[in-house]
């Protein structure tokens, strides 16, 4: 957010888009294999790293091909430059607030529409990053800048 804030207002959402992109694809190119070789690692590093390690698939199925290929194209191609460009109009606390509001939909839609059921852990884990975004928005919004906090003082001459 505060990245896409600090660009200059000339720059191209699609290249911003494309750029943020690409910063995933290469931070996944490094660490897919890094974390594929945590299996059977036993020093701290691999310890640590071990709740986010998975092997690597030896196959990929069709449906899940499918998916990827849905989130590649809308989500990314489509859906990324839109919000690189709502980000561009909105003050940074206002986008803030609102990619706050993605856990909470993320699991009235998840009931809603997908019958899904929610374990206290997840509801736990939604419920602090809802909180966390929206403390974090809040709090930058109430500050007052600096200068207008402080009295005028009339410069001693």
């Amino acid at each position: 957010i505060i990245v896409v804030d600090r660009i200059p207002g000339h720059a191209d959402v699609r290249f911003i888009a494309m750029l943020q992109a690409l910063v995933i694809v290469v931070v996944c190119a490094v660490l897919i294999p890094i974390l594929a070789g945590v299996q059977g690692c036993d020093t701290p590093l691999c310890t640590a790293l071990a709740p986010f390690a998975e092997p690597l698939p030896t196959s990929l199925p069709l449906n899940m091909l499918g998916a990827a290929a849905y989130t590649g194209i809308l989500a990314t191609a489509l859906a990324l430059p839109v919000q690189v460009w709502a980000q561009r109009i909105l003050p940074p606390s206002d986008a803030g607030m609102i990619f706050a509001m993605e856990s909470p939909f993320a699991v009235v839609f998840g009931i809603l529409v997908l019958s899904e059921t929610l374990t206290p852990v997840g509801a736990l884990g939604s419920g602090l990053i809802f909180a966390a975004m929206l403390l974090t928005t809040l709090a930058r919004t109430n500050k007052r800048p600096v200068e207008a906090a402080e009295p005028l003082r009339a410069e001693a001459g």
